[in-house]
């Protein structure tokens, strides 16, 4: 009896195939099967363990339609050649994959693809494999996101182990491997293409600049917020300093025009003139006391805005 073949690279692409619906047969028929540009290029993906890895969407090359079948070839301009990329930049597998509409969702069935370095085993050995469909629910949110629902293999087993369904499967090495025709798959698929329950961890991919863009985003906003609040301390601070009575002192030498050595502006300190007391003494009057000219010093640019001069 022939083995069930699956392509597996690592950690990631093992929770794939224990989350999807595997099948012998494509869920699609060609008149099934949508080409959409975006989700053409690379795609960045974190999961639940923080671990990094990336999928590359492109068209599917002349040397790689040779592996679809006849019906499917047909159809291969519409398809993608899907290769997962890890945090190494390694490529560690790749697909043959199709969009379709199946009811009211949109559907992603993934094929393996041979890469260089399987195609030099053995004809013969390989020979005693046979591929299978791996299947997700695909929601795609805008040029930026989308999202792919994986099935959830306890509700799948759990229909099965129950009889719930009427449609051929078989258990191979624990796997239930569903062998039914493309038109029972998508009864199969509508009746429960709507239901919570049946699908099982969602995994969000996005574009990789628009994630660093996220990224960068929330590091000026959050430097951002930082400031202001740095800021209005600092502002506290220099008004609590120059309202306090007991502080406030005259120094002639500090009159005149000065030089900041850093940014080569020219700061200009003057005694108050006797006309603004008006547009001081009435606040100040009620808090701090009655101050006269001769109490306070203030910059030319402060003094240039106050109504009278």
């Amino acid at each position: 009896m022939k083995k069930i073949f699956y392509i597996t690279s690592f950690s990631f692409l093992l929770l794939f195939l224990s989350s999807c619906l595997t099948t012998l047969y494509p869920i699609f028929h060609a008149n099934d099967a949508i080409y959409n540009e975006r989700l053409l290029g690379y795609w960045k993906c974190v999961d639940k363990g923080k671990n990094i890895s990336y999928m590359e969407f492109r068209k599917i090359p002349d040397d790689y339609k040779q592996e679809l079948s006849p019906d499917i070839r047909k159809i291969s301009d519409k398809g993608y050649l899907v290769s997962r990329i890890n945090s190494k930049e390694e490529i560690t597998s790749q697909h043959l994959v199709f969009l379709a509409k199946i009811g009211e969702f949109y559907y992603l069935d993934y094929y393996p693809a041979e890469m260089p370095s399987q195609k030099i085993i053995n004809k013969n050995y390989r020979n005693h494999f046979v591929k299978v469909h791996s299947n997700y629910r695909c929601d795609i949110k805008d040029n930026n996101h989308f999202e792919m629902k994986l099935f959830d293999k306890s509700f799948l087993d759990k229909l099965v182990s129950k009889n719930q369904i009427n449609i051929r499967h078989e258990v191979i090495d624990g796997k239930n491997i569903f062998t039914a025709s493309t038109d029972d798959l998508q009864k199969f698929i509508k009746q429960y293409g709507d239901n919570r329950e049946a699908f099982g961890d969602d995994i969000t991919y996005c574009k990789p600049y628009y994630a660093l863009l996220n990224i960068l985003y929330m590091k000026v906003f959050s430097i951002f917020i930082i400031s202001i609040l740095l800021t209005l301390t600092s502002c506290v601070t220099i008004l609590q300093s120059l309202v306090t009575h007991d502080t406030i002192i005259t120094d002639n030498r500090v009159t005149g025009k000065w030089l900041d050595s850093e940014s080569n502006n020219i700061l200009v300190q003057e005694l108050m003139s006797s006309k603004f007391k008006e547009a001081f003494s009435e606040p100040q009057k009620s808090t701090y006391g009655d101050f006269t000219s001769k109490d306070s010093l203030l910059y030319k640019a402060l003094c240039n805005l106050l109504p009278g001069k």
